[in-house]
């Protein structure tokens, strides 16, 4: 099967909980299906360790929080604030080129602040 995984962090070096979570996933999953990862990231230079063998594609976005537009938009929009945290336009134009490109058996969406991407699956 073709897996796309969707996080809100970047799961290595797998330092916390989630990312080892969603290391251990991606790890475990690609023994027998071929898995795509993509996620939002804070840090400008990242070290992909191991991932890229376990993954065909790797698309990363940098998303740097800018607290007070962020603290702004969460007051004035009624959302959620770790939606507004990681919402990215980036992010999604990044996801529609992915899906475009490539048919997915399952997405995977990890955490409830990336829902926010599941209408980008059509299928």
């Amino acid at each position: 099967m073709n897996i796309l995984l969707i996080a809100p962090f970047f799961p290595y070096p797998v330092t916390q909980g989630g990312k080892i979570r969603v290391f251990n996933i991606i790890k475990y999953l690609s023994r027998t299906h071929r898995v795509s990862f993509a996620c939002l990231t804070d840090h400008e230079i990242i070290d992909y360790g191991p991932l890229p063998e376990y993954c065909d594609d790797v698309k990363v976005v940098v998303n740097k929080p800018v607290m007070l537009k962020d603290l702004m938009r969460f007051v004035l929009s009624g959302k959620p604030y770790n939606e507004i945290r990681y919402e990215s336009h980036l992010f999604r134009r990044c996801l529609s080129e992915l899906l475009m490109k490539k048919k997915f058996d399952i997405v995977q969406i990890e955490f409830p602040m990336m829902w926010q991407y599941a209408d980008a699956v059509k299928d």
